[in-house]
């Protein structure tokens, strides 16, 4: 092509890979940390305030049974996951911050997988079967509409 050198037309230099392909992969990896981190947000509410579940992170369990609200949840995951980000974008240049954000997207795409998988097992539960599930289950939580955690 005219006016591109070889060397950008292989992609070594100034392309994918490379420093010089970083900001992009970086703002890739950035837009996804983020939409997974929503959607994360997302089924945690819809599990809260529909049939329950077993929440796996201690310190969000206890911010929704000490206040029998989901906010404290929001306020919790927007904070940690948007410092995370914000220190990501800030050492975008360096490798290790790339690095760092390609396992936080693994860690979110497991999740998601986790959040199919749970979804797909709920979903064969018939009113019965959930409470004999959570019968015996101290750190099941469910909110209803009225902030009372059960």
């Amino acid at each position: 092509m005219i006016g591109i050198t070889a060397d950008a037309q292989s992609g070594v230099s100034g392309g994918w890979w490379g420093q010089a392909g970083r900001a992009r992969r970086m703002a890739i990896l950035l837009i996804g940390i983020v939409t997974l981190s929503a959607l994360d947000l997302a089924m945690t509410l819809q599990q809260l305030t529909t049939i329950g579940m077993h929440e796996m992170n201690p310190i969000a369990a206890v911010l929704v049974r000490m206040t029998g609200s989901t906010w404290p949840l929001v306020v919790l995951k927007i904070v940690t996951a948007g410092a995370c980000v914000l220190v990501l974008f800030r050492l975008r240049a360096h490798l290790p911050s790339e690095v760092a954000a390609w396992v936080c997207l693994v860690i979110l795409l497991s999740m998601s997988g986790l959040w199919v998988y749970y979804g797909f097992l709920a979903s064969g539960l018939d009113p019965v079967g959930l409470e004999l599930l959570t019968l015996n289950d101290d750190n099941w939580l469910r909110v209803d509409v009225g902030g009372h955690v059960r």
